[in-house]
């Protein structure tokens, strides 16, 4: 079926992994489809630009058995709901991608929703090459169609980098593509998958290896370290972290209404400062918005600091 066609079954199969089957209403945040899709499969396309009193009303319109999206759109209706009271609808799940789903932000739109959230891990030149089942215990990997390699990151043993190799990509093939991605591959020694698959597994992607904040020691904590961190913090509704240089941390964060912001900072400052050390400096900030660009995706942590390291 070429590449295109390959790609589609592989993110289908993905929808199916969270329930999905042929037929069932489908609500898509994502990039505006030019052409939109036949009207007998009961797909119905938003864009990731519009307001969440926009995707909201569509929700409520199209009422979707599944809601599938970028996570910040789905956040942000999330939130939209929680702090205005708004009716809300609840579809059978919800399936996240695009951006790194952390736990408090899976909570939140399952707590919104009243639904379960799976998360599909992909990109463009591998397709939706992992997938999150019923079972909830890591990502399968698309073992039939995408050779995944981990190699070992030369600081840190407890995470590993990513390289892919695409199986069907034929007219312009990845071969060992360093996509800069660090995860947490489940162990072949362990259980297979409750739900009966057994394809490998990736327990945690743990982000972008240009996103890990680096120290001048040498040290260097991945974004998924850091939310688990700020995640000790009350009152905090959302937060972003922004390394500009190798010894100092920006937080920037929008508080809950009622939070103390001076009590905020000081735990942000005494937490993650007790967690990175003395070589850097650690600054918290509240704001009004601390949402990405238009059209761009929301990174939880970003760093201006090379990480370095090679495959």
């Amino acid at each position: 079926p070429g590449w295109i066609g390959t790609r589609q079954v592989m993110f289908m199969r993905a929808l199916m992994a969270a329930g999905y089957r042929p037929g069932r209403r489908l609500l898509l945040i994502a990039s505006q489809h030019r052409k939109p899709p036949p009207a007998w499969m009961r797909w119905r396309h938003i864009s990731y630009r519009s307001t969440p009193t926009e995707l909201l009303a569509a929700l409520l319109s199209f009422r979707p058995d599944f809601l599938y999206g970028w996570v910040t759109p789905i956040r942000r209706m999330a939130e939209e709901v929680r702090q205005k009271g708004r009716k809300t609808f609840s579809p059978q799940a919800i399936i996240t991608t695009a951006e790194t789903l952390d736990e408090k932000t899976r909570d939140i739109i399952e707590e919104t929703f009243s639904c379960s959230v799976y998360e599909i891990f992909g990109m463009t030149e591998m397709g939706a090459m992992s997938w999150e089942c019923a079972a909830h215990s890591g990502l399968h990997v698309a073992e039939d169609l995408v050779i995944t390699e981990y190699v070992a990151h030369e600081l840190r043993t407890d995470m590993q980098r990513l390289v892919t190799t695409n199986l069907a990509l034929r007219a312009m093939p990845f071969l060992r593509y360093d996509c800069g991605d660090l995860v947490v591959p489940v162990a072949e020694s362990e259980d297979p998958c409750d739900c009966g698959r057994t394809f490998r597994r990736i327990r945690r992607v743990e982000g972008r290896l240009v996103d890990c904040v680096s120290l001048v020691d040498g040290r260097i904590f991945s974004p998924y370290e850091l939310t688990l961190a700020m995640e000790q913090i009350a009152g905090i509704a959302r937060y972003r972290l922004f390394q500009p240089r190798s010894e100092r941390l920006e937080i920037h964060y929008v508080a809950y209404a009622g939070a103390d912001s001076d009590v905020i900072n000081h735990e942000i400052e005494r937490i993650i400062g007790e967690l990175l050390g003395a070589n850097i400096q650690v600054s918290a900030r509240q704001q009004d918005s601390i949402d990405p660009p238009e059209g761009s995706k929301f990174r939880v942590v970003q760093s201006c600091v090379n990480s370095g390291g090679s495959v």
